[in-house]
């Protein structure tokens, strides 16, 4: 069964308004693209969640949940969020709980041959839909966490026109990304592997803290 849908969103705990407050108005419009992006995943069998695993967990940013959220990565808050995001949703539970129908793996396993690794997931017998977390670069403007550099605007650029393309991420803009902190690259790729006609839609592309923030769509029907 091909994947049916996929959705692309940044990893950035700022995302939770009960972690980060709810007074970032910077980050609002990026806060409900995703959440309308999410939708894109309802009608899935089984939602893979595919992010970097990163020291700590959401606890770290100042997390005021009773438990930790659940995740099969521990020590691994890039899962952690995406849990969070689906769960903390309008008509959602605030409080997650670990579901049968969520898997988690990271970029690594996809990284190098997206297309390949697309084809495992469509041997699965379920209607599966990709959550894929990932952020452009580190370095957009003086408040960016990287530093100023003007080669990161390139990068995100360069990832922004690939998913409007569907088509991979170009040579020149996969090696600068590193210098800039982006990891996105992976992500774009797959979006470009996704079988079907219908292109990728991009819902959101900016940096209101200083780190490129994409939001993108993908369905097969």
């Amino acid at each position: 069964m091909p994947v049916a849908a996929a959705c692309l969103v940044p990893a950035a705990p700022v995302l939770l308004p009960w972690l980060t407050g709810t007074d970032v108005p910077e980050v609002e419009p990026v806060r409900a693209a995703v959440t309308r992006a999410l939708d894109v995943l309802d009608d899935c069998d089984r939602v893979l969640l595919v992010a970097h695993e990163r020291a700590g967990t959401l606890a770290g940013f100042g997390s005021v949940l009773p438990s930790p959220v659940p995740s099969r990565a521990r020590g691994s808050w890039p899962h952690e969020l995406a849990h969070a995001l689906l769960d903390s949703r309008p008509g959602h539970p605030a409080m997650p709980d670990w579901r049968p129908g969520r898997e988690e793996t990271s970029w690594p396993r996809v990284a190098g041959d997206p297309a390949g690794w697309l084809a495992q997931q469509d041997a699965v017998r379920a209607r599966t839909g990709l959550l894929l977390l990932a952020d452009g670069s580190r370095t957009r403007g003086p408040r960016a966490p990287g530093g100023e550099d003007p080669r990161g605007g390139v990068v995100d650029r360069a990832l922004a026109a690939a998913v409007r393309g569907h088509r991979r991420v170009s040579t020149r803009a996969r090696r600068a990304a590193p210098a800039v902190g982006a990891d996105a690259c992976d992500a774009v790729d797959v979006l470009a592997a996704v079988g079907g006609r219908r292109p990728p839609v991009l819902h959101l592309a900016d940096a209101p803290l200083g780190v490129g923030y994409l939001v993108a769509t993908w369905r097969l029907a």
